[in-house]
């Protein structure tokens, strides 16, 4: 019974990558040009459909970069995907995050034929992202390229905010915006094993600062424009206690109880399974291999990875910033513990800033809950 409560299954295609992102945490892997094997894609989803309580299963397609699997092997894999869960009686999502470096027509006619959803990893435009990521240009070529041909397949854009960019965080709503894009998610930069990131991670004032400022374009926009999920699911959980209580259904990583390897398990070409994505640069999160599952080792993981998701015991209990409260990321904790007080402290700080502007939250909660649904 390992899979009874997940509803989503993440497939990394290939760990080969062309960009050099500056913070990545599969760097020693981005040259590796073996694929997901079909037959593995396969047991995979037979594993999951056999034992999952879930009537809709969503697919995600990962890297490395997806796109150099090639769109004829996507394609396989989303065919052969769609029959098997026709015949378990489930219902498919396809997802799929990628960098577009690397897009192609073909690529497109299969994101087409499958319906499959986009999120797009991009830290800024062009001249901003080639600080972090590279390719800048060529990647906001292919995603308006993406936006003419299919915007109702591009989901949003997945931000990692460091020295070299937070300060222009707030233009890049704007940029997004313009380019009919509403939806995003800002995450802070840390260090993961594979990439040592302490030199270029927001401090306790940067942090504090450009969250205030998102918090404010917010408001200024009335919720109206580009939309970044953690300020949102934050402020939601600001007015509204009782959706800091999670379940399992809970927000992933927005979370105390985060679902890694519970509702979401992430699978790499050779069929290692690992609970999410960030888990991968860290064999003490080594699940166990699609073909060969021992179950009190997969339990037992899972059980030292969410006792450590929690760890702060009676503070993290009795700190009312908690209604508001990530708790951090044990995949990104084992590498750097101190950072972890880091934002303990900067969420502290966010709590009590909002306390100071409560009326006006609440004039527009509205907004902010349709917002967060």
């Amino acid at each position: 019974m390992h899979f009874r409560h997940v509803n989503e299954i993440n497939l990394c295609l290939t760990e080969k990558c062309s960009l050099r992102c500056i913070y990545c945490y599969k760097k020693k892997a981005r040259q590796d040009e073996r694929l997901l094997p079909i037959s593995f894609a396969s047991q995979t989803f037979d594993l999951v459909a056999a034992d999952s309580a879930h009537s809709q299963i969503t697919i995600t397609l990962h890297g490395g970069e997806p796109l150099f699997a090639g769109a004829g092997h996507m394609a396989d894999i989303c065919s052969l995907l769609e029959k098997k869960a026709l015949k378990a009686s489930k219902s498919l999502v396809f997802a799929m995050q990628t960098s577009l470096s690397d897009l192609t027509g073909e690529h497109i006619n299969v994101l087409k034929k499958h319906r499959i959803q986009i999120g797009v990893s991009l830290d800024g435009p062009g001249e901003v992202n080639d600080r972090q990521r590279g390719r800048g240009q060529q990647v906001i070529a292919n995603l308006k390229r993406l936006i003419r041909e299919v915007p109702h397949l591009v989901s949003g854009v997945i931000c990692v905010l460091t020295k070299h960019n937070f300060q222009d965080a707030i233009a890049f709503f704007q940029f997004l915006y313009d380019l009919e894009i509403n939806k995003g998610n800002f995450i802070v930069c840390r260090d993961n094993g594979a990439a040592k990131c302490q030199d270029i991670a927001l401090d306790l004032s940067e942090l504090t600062a450009i969250r205030k400022e998102m918090v404010q374009y917010h408001l200024d926009t009335r919720f109206s424009r580009f939309q970044e999920a953690r300020t949102v699911h934050m402020l939601h959980r600001f007015l509204n206690p009782t959706a800091a209580k999670e379940t399992i259904w809970g927000r992933g990583c927005y979370s105390k109880f985060c679902g890694a390897g519970i509702r979401v398990i992430e699978v790499l070409p050779n069929g290692d399974i690992f609970p999410c994505g960030p888990a991968v640069s860290n064999r003490r999160y080594f699940l166990g291999s699609i073909h060969d599952l021992d179950h009190k080792k997969y339990l037992s993981v899972l059980a030292s990875l969410h006792r450590e998701k929690k760890t702060g015991g009676d503070v993290c209990l009795s700190c009312v910033a908690a209604l508001i409260c990530e708790f951090s990321c044990p995949a990104y904790d084992t590498y750097t513990p101190d950072y972890r007080k880091v934002l303990c402290e900067a969420t502290r700080m966010m709590y009590s800033y909002l306390e100071t502007i409560d009326r006006e939250l609440y004039s527009l909660r509205e907004e902010i809950f349709k917002s967060s649904c």
